[in-house]
């Protein structure tokens, strides 16, 4: 038998004893699957052959002499791996406004939201830095660009209901990069503009009849949080598919010179009350488009997510039965089940369907459906599951952060923090996601699903004597710890991961560690409780789709997790979980929030 400690494909012999590549001699690590921590498991960088076997030498991407095993940058993009959508693949193009992105995606469902992800830099790198930065436009109430108040976007935010970002009380003039996206024949697969405007993207008529479209879609700043350092910039744009896509999409990244401008008005006229003309006859602070410009740009990653759904379930302690509220053996225990069961898609029957799913949970463990102790596999009856379903992955994440938390929150644990400070409500969050997938990546395996001819890049879900991608699941756990305590105030806090440790070094600080338990939290007590290993919200595909190429997305709420479509590590990366209920072995995370309570 070939030992193989962390269970990531390469022997133990081969990671300790390393392995020759470019003339030098490189080892990695026997105890973790990700030796690089760039995201990609190390099987997966090492890849595989034909028959499945170790290829004879590992992969090195962009030949540069690293073998992709030690490189954190694979394809060389500029984009560290482990924040790169496809950490394998560039396009190695340079576009511009004259040679744009033509962009064609074949075979998606019809009516099912789709969602298309880019991830870019300016050819220029410096450009990234432009983004978003505040000029101060001087007084003046002549130009095209007035500023007559000396307002700045910090005020503006103010008049939105928004906080202001740090930056903001800088001046009234911003830089704001964008993609802009022709789309022929009449806007054939855009959706309705309410289904676009929670991304803040617009739609106009680009020729007179309209039989062109434009859609301009705001780019948020990729930063890597190692460094500091900005690499590129992402931007999400939302289809409802016809079935069919006869022209190319032209994508070109534009930036916009964006003021607040004071603009003239006549503060007697009938409607002046509702143009917002003020006494001293300014709208005041209306944003306004003042220049734009193109930008040559380059392509280091892009996602195509056709969504069929997604459920997702809070499950928590209830208070009212709960005989020790700062204890969560129950969700603790749920947890240990769910890795188990739930996300490893287990089908003990053999009838084809995962033996647990969202919308068992409810059944199975709420307390308020009288579950036997076979059904919540001997969990303590005290829980409570709260499930909803979602049309697309994206509503679930939203309606799950800003409103089902906080009703749960505020409704079932208020009353109880504001008795006893000391609760701290933890809840566990699991989630569905359906959908097909595919991605730049798939350039790597020329099996039709991802193509480039010059500017041109054509995705298909189904190429011409290939399966059709399948609908695969997703599923995830996610936990997160919160604390309110100001006396009669309470105010939601998500609890950071030295303070949830540091809550177990408080609650089991009397409890003996396992006789095999060497691993002390650095600076934490003496009972071993291996805390810090929870930081990482795990997910993992339930069923992919007759074993065709996919990409991983992120659990709910997690930090996201690339895999490399080329081969898949054959076992998870485990964390042991020392607590006063057992020992067990977790591939869910508790996810530190900000700030601290």
């Amino acid at each position: 038998m070939i030992s193989d400690t962390d269970d990531d494909g390469l022997s133990d012999n081969l990671e300790v004893n390393g392995f020759s590549f470019g003339g030098q001699t490189w080892y990695t690590n026997p105890n973790v699957t990700d030796s690089n921590g760039d995201g990609l498991g190390d099987i997966q960088e090492w890849g595989l052959d034909n028959a499945g076997q170790l290829r004879a030498t590992p992969f090195d991407t962009d030949a540069d002499g690293l073998p992709d095993l030690v490189d954190l940058d694979n394809d060389n993009d500029g984009v560290p791996d482990r924040i790169d959508l496809a950490p394998m693949t560039q396009s190695g193009r340079t576009y511009s406004s004259p040679t744009p992105l033509q962009l064609t995606i074949n075979h998606l469902t019809p009516n099912q939201p789709t969602f298309v992800e880019f991830q870019l830099r300016p050819q220029d790198p410096k450009n990234l830095w432009f983004a978003h930065n505040l000029l101060d436009w001087p007084q003046d109430s002549d130009g095209q660009m007035r500023d007559v108040d000396g307002k700045t976007y910090a005020d503006y935010a103010a008049s939105q209901g928004r906080t202001a970002d740090a930056n903001e009380t800088n001046g009234d003039m911003k830089l704001i990069p964008m993609l802009e996206i022709y789309i022929p024949n009449s806007g054939l697969n855009l959706p309705a503009q309410a289904q676009l405007t929670p991304f803040n993207i617009t739609v106009n008529d680009l020729t007179a009849d309209g039989t062109t479209k434009v859609a301009y879609i705001p780019l948020s700043v990729v930063t890597d949080d190692q460094t500091g350092e900005r690499v590129a910039f992402s931007g999400q744009m939302r289809y409802l598919p016809t079935g069919s896509w006869p022209s190319p999409h032209d994508v070109r990244l534009v930036w916009v010179v964006q003021g607040l401008s004071d603009l003239p008005c006549d503060p007697a006229a009938v409607d002046a009350a509702a143009q917002g003309c003020q006494a001293d006859g300014y709208i005041h602070n209306q944003p306004t488009m003042l220049h734009s410009y193109y930008d040559n740009w380059t392509l280091t990653g892009l996602s195509v997510r056709e969504d069929h759904g997604a459920s997702t379930a809070i499950v928590y302690e209830d208070p009212a039965v709960d005989d020790n509220k700062q204890d969560d053996k129950a969700v603790w225990g749920l947890a240990h089940v769910l890795d188990h069961h739930f996300l490893l898609g287990r089908d003990e029957n053999n009838n084809g369907q995962r033996d647990l799913k969202v919308s068992d949970l409810a059944a199975r463990f709420d307390r308020d459906n009288n579950p036997s102790a076979a059904q919540r596999f001997d969990v303590p009856n005290t829980l409570q599951v709260v499930t909803h379903s979602y049309t697309t992955f994206d509503e679930a994440v939203a309606a799950t952060a800003m409103t089902e938390t906080v009703k749960i929150l505020d409704t079932v644990f208020k009353p109880v923090v504001t008795a006893d400070n000391a609760v701290k409500p933890l809840l566990l969050f699991a989630q569905e996601n359906n959908m097909r997938a595919i991605g730049l990546d798939q350039l790597l395996g020329a099996a039709g699903y991802a193509t480039q001819v010059n500017d041109g890049l054509f995705l298909d879900m189904a190429p011409a004597g290939r399966d059709a991608i399948e609908v695969s699941v997703t599923a995830g756990l996610k936990w997160m710890a919160y604390c309110g305590a100001n006396g009669n105030s309470v105010t939601w806090q998500p609890r950071s991961s030295d303070e949830y440790a540091d809550e177990f070094d408080r609650r089991y600080a009397n409890v003996n560690p396992e006789p095999s338990d060497t691993s002390h939290r650095p600076g934490g007590g003496p009972h071993g409780l291996c805390v810090d290993v929870l930081l990482r919200a795990d997910g993992g595909l339930c069923r992919p789709g007759a074993g065709r190429p996919h990409h991983s997305f992120q659990p709910l709420f997690a930090g996201r997790r690339k895999r490399d479509s080329r081969a898949r590590p054959r076992g998870a990366q485990r964390a042991k979980l020392c607590t006063n209920v057992g020992a067990a072995e977790l591939s869910t995370s508790i996810s530190g929030g900000q700030g601290e309570c």
